[in-house]
Parts: C-alpha cells; sequence; structure tokens
C-alpha cells in the first residue's frame, strides 16, 4: 500500500492521474454530443502534453532555465555592445577636442590688422 501511495503522489502518479482525468472528461463530453469530434481530439492531445510536462518536470524547467540564460546573455551582450560603442564615440569625440585645443584657430584679417 506504501508504494502504491507512494506513486501516487509522484511527478509520474500526478501526470497520470491529469492526463486520465482529462481523457475522461473529454470521453463524457463526446458521449453526451456535447463537443465535437475536433475539440476531442485537442482536449486529448492537451492530455498527453499536461501528463509528459508533470512526468518530465525536471527536464522541462531545465529546458527553460536555458532558453531563458540565452536570452539574457543576448541581452548583455547587446548592452556590452552599445556601452563599447558609446565609449569609442567618446574617445573620438576626446581626440579631436585636444586636436582642436593643440592647434590655435587661425587669426582672420580684422584681429590681425587690430594686432
Amino acid at each position: 500500500m506504501n508504494s502504491f501511495s507512494q506513486f501516487f503522489f509522484s511527478a509520474e502518479g500526478i501526470a497520470l492521474i491529469l492526463s486520465a482525468a482529462i481523457f475522461l472528461i473529454a470521453l463524457i463530453l463526446v458521449a453526451s454530443r456535447a463537443i465535437s469530434f475536433w475539440i476531442t481530439l485537442l482536449l486529448l492531445l492537451f492530455s498527453l502534453a499536461v501528463g509528459f510536462i508533470i512526468a518530465n518536470n525536471s527536464a522541462f524547467r531545465e529546458y527553460l532555465k536555458c532558453r531563458k540564460e540565452a536570452k539574457e546573455d543576448a541581452r548583455f551582450q547587446n548592452f556590452s555592445k552599445q556601452i563599447l560603442e558609446g565609449f569609442d564615440q567618446l574617445k573620438e569625440e576626446v581626440d579631436s577636442l585636444k586636436e582642436s585645443i593643440k592647434t590655435p584657430p587661425a587669426l582672420s584679417d580684422e584681429e590681425s590688422s587690430q594686432q
């Protein structure tokens, strides 16, 4: 009895219970002609998907975690690229300002005649 209850409280047992419940509800609704064949097929596929996801919960979580990390990594790469471009633009501007400070502006004819 203990192993029987352990199975139903495990991930596989919960997956089986939920899939069976969705399956039975779909069969009852089809028998009473409340839903069409296509909706029944959709419910049965949904019950299989629910069972699969619950039974493979750790693999599903790992997949979602990898996707999230990949997205964050791509965002970080874009952000660091923008930062580097900003630093390059800032360096170019500083270099141009240094050049303008090194070379004094040329005096116009009026300014040279006044001196």
